[in-house]
């Protein structure tokens, strides 16, 4: 059995455990559900029984029946929460067997991350249909997802920092149950898109009790007073009028507060969710924070920040305090505001133990979520790490002028069976590869193949291929250049100046990764010719390295006449008959069957026989 089959039978078994609980889960809700409906009919039944012959008696029952249907509530509440975390995680397991099987139709998209005039990401397709941000995101922070969008986007130049994920990423593979415990627990509540920046503008809001000396005594005296009042009132000692006066002075101190009051309470109760989702977060990194911190290779990683944070936050509750604000805070107009705040200035009490809170923890509470958010997409690529152990592998760095060298490289988004890996080999810069063949050979995938597993190895990543090492390294393709209407554009012009935009940059001295499919394909085969010559020129003479594609055999001729810095690969094709067969190897040399003719031939669009071909 392969390491990839063992995973596979792991995904299964996972799948079938925690369908079973979920079963057992839902029984439990489903009697906890019908068991809050019999205290409800019970209670008042028999309340009203009491009532006939007992007013105390009806009371009491009354109110053991309101405490046991609060406490039947909340129970069912939990075994909901319990429930869902299993339906999660009994999707999550199928998820990543469907994935396995080459069927990611599910993920996300991330088309909102999508930038037309990216250096690399559109002609990579990161974002999208059928995308690499589709395949591979697991985050389940909107914070997460977009941290790993613009990762995608600006991968790692220090060698030191793309090491130390490297190390990360494999401590956090080995840790199935913590990833998928987290995106369980995750994926309970919906993240908004601005979240997380409301929540930062929410811990801003400037504090109005807690500079207040006088404060602490008021929140002291004001409640005692108003005990005492209601006491003589009750011993008709003093008329209601008196307690009446007394919760209108009460009234009168919490209404100077009310636009702070409302200010907080507003923002708050629509962050309820992403505070709940953290609290989650915050739980389960709890119970793995001990294993992170044991494992001997922690300190060359960039996780310590992490567990440290944790561990500082473990047992204190900090997050669970503003949950709490958020739940109990009100803006004082409720029939429950009117009663607490006219007797113990509620919204007073509330709202200066939260700036109490606040000017202790508001930093650290950032740097925590902040934490969260990291970790969680370091968990997209461990999951993809632990999910291909047999067709990936983690890249070696090199410091060298520029090393890229690679055996097996193949494209991460086709399905392993569908995989044809080629090598790629450039140890200096000033190198170029030009590339020929026929349509549908594989140039354009091969490409692809090496740029995109370029770009994963400065994100730390494992690449889909059998070994790789590289230079860190700025890439800039351009393959799959748009007109625009909108700017009256043509494909030609939008291609040149793509062209331009990398040709200024080189000028800087910049060391990229330049990758070109089909130069110049917006113009005549003559004019197409003479420019990619120019074009090619101006690359080698400011040391550019990369991989060129075309259909343009004389370019590949006149490429040999500078074997120092080019270096003529090709897709070959093989007719047989009536049959194409593509191999989808790199070779060395130039490209020699062409298939154009022979397909137009073989779908009727033209009749001619293929040894007239020339004389067309």
């Amino acid at each position: 059995m392969s390491k990839t089959d063992e995973i596979i039978a792991k995904y299964q078994t996972l799948y079938h455990h925690y369908s079973s609980h979920a079963h057992t889960q839902r029984t439990l809700a489903n009697r906890w559900s019908w068991a809050r409906v019999f205290i409800f009919v019970f209670f008042v039944g028999i309340s009203i029984y009491l009532y006939l012959f007992s007013y105390i008696f009806g009371n009491i029952s009354l109110g053991i029946g309101v405490i046991l249907f609060a406490l039947s509530i909340k129970k069912h509440a939990s075994v909901l929460e319990k429930l869902h975390i299993l339906e999660n995680l009994v999707f999550i397991n199928q998820q990543e067997l469907r994935v396995l099987e080459g069927d990611f139709s599910q993920g996300k998209k991330g088309e909102n991350y999508i930038e037309p005039d990216h250096f690399f990401a559109n002609d990579l397709d990161l974002f999208g249909e059928k995308s690499f941000f589709q395949f591979a995101n697991r985050c389940v922070t909107h914070t997460g997802e977009t941290i790993l969008a613009d990762n995608l986007k600006n991968p790692l130049f220090s060698i030191q920092n793309i090491q130390e994920k490297q190390n990360a990423i494999k401590i956090l593979e080995k840790l199935l149950d913590f990833r998928q415990k987290f995106q369980a627990k995750g994926k309970l509540y919906i993240e908004k898109e601005n979240d997380f920046s409301h929540f930062k503008k929410w811990l801003d809001i400037p504090k109005t009790l807690l500079p207040k000396k006088y404060v602490p005594f008021i929140l002291w005296f004001n409640p005692t007073i108003s005990v005492i009042l209601l006491i003589l009132w009750n011993l008709s000692y003093i008329p209601f009028g008196v307690v009446g006066l007394w919760g209108i002075v009460n009234m009168g101190l919490v209404f100077t507060q009310l636009a702070t009051i409302r200010e907080r309470t507003d923002s708050i109760d629509n962050l309820k969710k992403f505070l709940k989702k953290h609290i989650h977060l915050f739980e389960v990194s709890s119970e793995y924070v001990d294993i992170l911190k044991d494992d001997k290779n922690i300190s060359h990683t960039n996780l310590t920040s992490f567990v440290e944070t944790i561990n500082d936050f473990k047992g204190k509750k900090i997050i669970e305090k503003l949950s709490t604000f958020a739940d109990y805070s009100d803006n004082g107009v409720s029939l429950f505001g009117l009663i607490f705040n006219a007797t113990f200035l509620w919204n007073w009490q509330i709202l200066y133990r939260l700036e109490q809170h606040l000017s202790i923890y508001q930093n650290k509470i950032l740097i925590l979520f902040e934490e969260l958010q990291k970790i969680d997409v370091l968990h997209t690529w461990a999951n993809l790490a632990y999910n291909n152990p047999d067709s990936y592998t983690f890249p070696t760095i090199s410091n060298k002028d520029f090393v890229l060298i690679g055996e097996n490289v193949a494209h991460p988004l086709l399905p392993p069976k569908e995989r044809i890996g080629n090598p790629v080999f450039f140890d200096n810069a000033g190198q170029l590869s030009v590339i020929t063949g026929a349509n549908m050979a594989g140039k354009s995938t091969y490409l692809r193949s090496v740029t995109l597993n370029l770009l994963l190895a400065m994100q730390g990543s494992v690449v889909c291929a059998k070994k790789f090492e590289f230079t860190p390294i700025m890439i800039y393709t351009s393959m799959r250049t748009k007109d625009s209407l909108a700017s009256r554009e043509s494909f030609f012009y939008a291609e040149i100046k793509r062209l331009k935009q990398l040709l200024d940059r080189l000028a800087e001295n910049q060391k990229i990764f330049v990758v070109l499919d089909e130069i110049l394909k917006g113009t005549n085969s003559a004019d197409q010719h003479s420019g990619a010559k120019a074009l090619l020129t101006q690359l080698v003479k400011k040391n550019a390295v990369g991989l060129i594609a075309t259909h343009d055999l004389r370019l590949g001729e006149w490429a040999k006449n500078y074997p120092q810095h080019f270096k003529n690969q090709c897709f070959e094709i093989h007719i047989n008959e009536n049959h194409l067969q593509f191999t989808y190897q790199l070779q060395n040399g130039i490209n020699q069957n062409l298939n154009a003719t022979f397909l137009l031939k073989q779908m009727g669009i033209v009749e001619v026989e293929m040894n007239e071909k020339n004389n067309l």
